[in-house]
Order: C-alpha cells, then structure tokens, then sequence
C-alpha cells in the first residue's frame, strides 16, 4: 500500500502501520522532514469541533519533559492530523508485561508523571482522563503524559460535557463517579478541581509499581466493576498490599483520599520523591 503524503508538508504515515486506535481517531507510525513521528488522524465529523480546537490547543501550550509534544497540525476535508513525538509503548503495555525495553527506576518514573501532571495544572488545565495508557513511554524511557480530548480549563465557567471518560471508571475520583447525585454548581466545582486527577494518578501509581494492581481492589482479586463500588465507599486495601515502610506508601495514600480537600498536592508529592530521584541516580 502506498503511504499517505501530505500535499502541504513533509508528513508521511503507512495506513497499516497502526500504532492505536481510540473513539475519534487512529495513530499511524510515520515520518516528519524525514524524523520518525506519531500522526494523529482524527475523523473531522466524528468528534465536534468544540473538542478537537481544545486537544489542539492544549497541545500547543505544552512544553516540558512529561507531556507529550506535537510537532505539526494540517488537516484536509476528512481528517485533521496531529504529528506528536513518537513513542515506545504506553504504562499499560508495561504494566502487562508487553513492553520490555528501557524504563527509570521506580521514584524517578512516579516523579517523572507527578511533575508531567503538575505542569498541565500549573498551565490551568485539568487532564480528566489520567489512566495507564495515557502514559507513554519514550525510547529514552522517559514518560509523558498524553491524550488531552477530555482535558479542560479550571476557574472557568464552561458548559463542557461532564461525562466520564469511558473505560477509565477505575481511576475515577470518588466525587467524579457520583457526577450525577450532584447539582450543576456541584459538578462544575468538581471538573475544575485539580485534586481528581491527583486521585486518579495515585491510583496509577500503586498500579504501575505493582504491576496491575489497584488500591481499592482486594489483593489477588480480579480489577474489575467492583472497584469503583470500592472507590465510591472508601474501601482502600493499599496496607494489604504495600508495607507501610515502602516510600510510596504515604504519598499514595495521601493522592486517594476520600475528601477532595485531604489529598495531598503535587508539590509535596514531588518534594517527596526528590529525594530518592537522587538516590537511584547516584547509584545507577
């Protein structure tokens, strides 16, 4: 099959060489001046226009070491495409055990998402839709976090969906999962709270060192709908399956806190972490 070249770039991608496929789009392996790259192609009248300018936009403004880069933006009359740094895998090929190739110790990779995820909330962004296959893996081995369709400003009045991302109901915060119990001025305070993605990537934390499992899933017990039950309830397992003396101990079960209020913030988080970033670097 021929590959597909833009008539306005340098932008080449093989249509069988498919990197993932999503609701609203496929990514296709491809080439930019000749450089590898990740081409986003996105089915203009499948997804409004609302949310690809909000993807695109976001994009844009992104400039750190944890968030994913988009490179080029053309479109033509079917399709919009997004030209993104290539990756490796995501946390979820990780975590299940089919990406094998180079990874950073464990303080640095759960320092490296804090400081991704910290940046996007210090740009007055939150992400929303914070989950293992969210995380890409550079080849460097350096993580980023990626995929902002569901992102969104805070300290803004918006009239954006309120839906919750599906497939991602397990690292739903529980106030974001009783989106529907709350009145309007309720739900809009909870989509522009960052502390649901600090949830969200608590979870993600206890995940990604232990390989698939989850804090408010029994040990040894399948991750499946009674998770979110266990959310909703505050029925956390963490000391079941992690020693108190582990250093993410506390700093997870600070991230998962029931009240909105309680869950500790980034910075600490990464203040915490600093210190064993060092550590393993000093002795790797």
């Amino acid at each position: 099959m021929e590959p597909y070249e833009s008539p306005e770039s340098t932008m080449k991608f093989l249509r069988e060489h498919i990197l993932g496929r999503g609701a609203f789009a496929c990514v296709f392996g491809g080439t930019l001046n000749g450089i590898p790259v990740a081409v986003k192609r996105i089915q203009l009248h499948d997804l409004e226009a609302e949310i690809q300018a909000r993807e695109e936009n976001i994009l844009k403004s992104m400039d750190h070491e944890n968030v994913l880069k988009i490179l080029h933006i053309e479109e033509n009359e079917d399709f919009k495409f997004l030209v993104l740094e290539l990756c490796e895998a995501t946390l979820h090929d990780y975590i299940r055990r089919r990406y094998v190739g180079d990874m950073p110790p464990d303080p640095n990779a759960l320092h490296q998402m804090a400081s991704g995820l910290n940046y996007i909330h210090s740009k007055g962004f939150v992400h929303r839709n914070v989950k293992p296959e969210n995380v890409l893996i550079s080849a460097k081995g350096v993580l980023k976090i990626a995929d902002f369709g569901f992102c969104k400003p805070f300290r803004k009045t918006s009239s954006f969906s309120m839906v919750i991302p599906r497939g991602n109901r397990i690292y739903c915060a529980p106030e974001f999962l009783q989106l529907e119990s709350k009145t309007n001025e309720e739900k809009e305070k909870i989509n522009n709270d960052k502390a649901i993605d600090i949830f969200s990537l608590g979870c993600l934390f206890f995940c990604y060192i232990k390989m698939g499992d989850h804090p408010f899933a029994k040990p040894g017990s399948p991750v499946n709908y009674t998770v979110t039950s266990n959310i909703v309830h505050g029925k956390k397992y963490l000391h079941l399956a992690m020693t108190r003396d582990h250093y993410a101990f506390e700093i997870i079960d600070g991230m998962t806190q029931a009240v909105p209020e309680d869950r500790w913030k980034l910075e600490m988080v990464i203040e915490l972490l600093t210190p064993r970033l060092v550590k393993d670097k000093m002795n790797a």
